[in-house]
């Protein structure tokens, strides 16, 4: 199945924030699948419809995490090699990784990864990585720089951190590609 451009840079900045990939079962392609909670029905939607040549239907799912049950919604990627470029882009040995080219970070990429893992208090914006490697973020952080003007530092847990001017131009570059249910993410940052 082809993948259009802006397909691609939903897809990459999926894979920067929630969702994963793995190989099926034959081994000759990829699938994977994108979960949300249930509160962000919205944005899954908005997502699975940019997708939807892609995709399976968004599904209801109930996860439990220490004794506590979550109503989420997902929907997978349909098994397809044109993802295993994806696949060896963001996994080394099976673990996720920041790919080593970065061109498919686009405002429209960074928008997506930003509504699923980012953040805003007043002035700045975080985004959770906690799962990449400090050296991947240093690289993440360089590129980001040298991109698009964004002074972003490392904190705690690995965590991105925008400073108050970067916040603001990060909102600039990704309010185009922003849902209307996941606009109070940015709602601090003035």
């Amino acid at each position: 199945i082809p993948i259009t451009q802006e397909q691609k840079e939903i897809i990459f900045g999926t894979l920067l924030g929630d969702g994963n990939l793995r190989f099926n079962n034959s081994k000759i392609s990829v699938f994977g699948r994108m979960n949300h909670s249930i509160k962000q029905k919205e944005y899954i939607m908005y997502k699975r419809n940019l997708l939807k040549n892609l995709t399976s239907e968004v599904k209801p799912y109930i996860s439990k995490t220490k004794n506590c049950f979550y109503n989420s919604l997902y929907f997978t990627f349909k098994s397809n090699v044109q993802l295993n470029k994806f696949y060896y882009s963001f996994y080394k040995e099976g673990i996720k990784i920041i790919p080593e080219d970065l061109s498919l970070l686009t405002p429209r990429a960074m928008a997506i990864w930003f509504m699923d893992d980012g953040t805003a208090s007043n002035p700045s914006i975080r985004i959770a990585t906690c799962s990449f490697t400090k050296e991947d973020l240093q690289r993440l952080c360089a590129y980001l720089f040298n991109t698009y003007k964004l002074n972003v530092t490392i904190h705690s847990e690995n965590k991105l951190y925008f400073k108050a001017e970067s916040a603001r131009r990060f909102k600039q570059l990704i309010l185009p590609y922003m849902t209307d249910s996941m606009m109070y993410k940015l709602k601090f940052v003035k």
